[in-house]
Order: C-alpha cells, then structure tokens, then sequence
C-alpha cells in the first residue's frame, strides 16, 4: 500500500475512533455500522478539499471489503 494511502486510511480510522470510542460495546453488528456511518457522514462535513489518492483509498476498501463495499 502507498505511503500517502496508509496515512489517509489511518487519519480517517483516527476520526471515527473518535466517535465511536465512548460506545465500548455494540449491541449487535447494525449498530457498529450505524455507528460508523453516522460518524463518516459527520467527518465528510468538514471536508474541504478532495483527499489525496481517494481511488486508491477505494480500491483498497473494495478488495478488503468486497461487495460489502457499496462506494
């Protein structure tokens, strides 16, 4: 994986920690997801500018992710 695609992915994984760390455990998986939606929707808010190697950061999830990757 690229240096600059490492960091985005580990920048962003730092964000939704963020807003996920006060939950410490999820009822069920719909909840995790709901959890990490919501907080994604509240981190892109802020976005100003277009990340860096974003279609690298995409390939990346959709070979980790699979089909349950729906970008």
């Amino acid at each position: 994986m690229e240096k600059n695609a490492a960091c985005s992915i580990l920048r962003l994984n730092g964000k939704i920690r963020k807003y996920t760390k006060i939950k410490m455990s999820f009822p069920n998986d719909a909840s995790v997801i709901k959890s990490v939606f919501l907080a994604l929707r509240e981190i892109t808010r802020k976005w100003t500018m277009p990340i860096r190697n974003w279609n690298l950061v995409v390939n990346q999830f959709i070979n980790i992710f699979g089909e349950r990757c729906k970008i």
